[in-house]
């Protein structure tokens, strides 16, 4: 590290990306140095990001059902609530409603509803969009036996066994 200037560090597992820049002054010159860093929260930077600010994330759909709170997975690994979008949005992690709320009103923080996850599962295309796609148990119930409609199967088949378009 000569010159006083910084070396770009980067941390990636898959598509979870993030660069961070280790100051010369944290390291000793032809030595080995253990970079300081927080234990833990918002100060820490060694670790993988928690939003597209912060580097790549893979784009991901997750059907929340109400046997499964997947979507609760993701908050609690230090994911930033602004990443959960519908399709439309810029967030990296897609919530569909299987089953989470019966009266299909299931919302982000901000009010907004997930749309049925049965449009997804019927559409290949949709689904290639995506780099990671995290099928929830809707247990048992009228909506779910209604969504769980065998045409579906060749769908998620086709999707499953193809490359993503991103």
């Amino acid at each position: 590290m000569s010159g006083g200037r910084g070396l770009p560090s980067g941390h990636a597992g898959g598509k979870w990306r993030r660069q961070v820049t280790i100051q010369a002054s944290e390291v000793s010159r032809c030595a080995s140095t253990a970079i300081a860093d927080a234990s833990s929260g918002q100060a820490r930077r060694l670790r993988l990001p928690r939003n597209q600010s912060e580097g790549s994330l893979p784009k991901m759909a997750i059907t929340a059902g109400d046997a499964d709170r997947l979507q609760c997975l993701f908050t609690r690994m230090g994911i930033d609530t602004a990443e959960f979008t519908n399709p439309d949005g810029k967030g990296a992690i897609n919530i569909y409603n299987d089953n989470y709320d019966l009266n299909g009103i299931a919302t982000y923080d901000n009010g907004t509803a997930w749309p049925s996850a049965f449009p997804l599962w019927s559409d290949a295309t949709a689904m290639m969009k995506y780099d990671v796609i995290l099928l929830a148990c809707g247990a048992s119930s009228p909506v779910t036996t209604a969504t769980r409609n065998p045409s579906t199967a060749p769908t998620l088949r086709q999707a499953a066994t193809s490359s993503p378009t991103r």
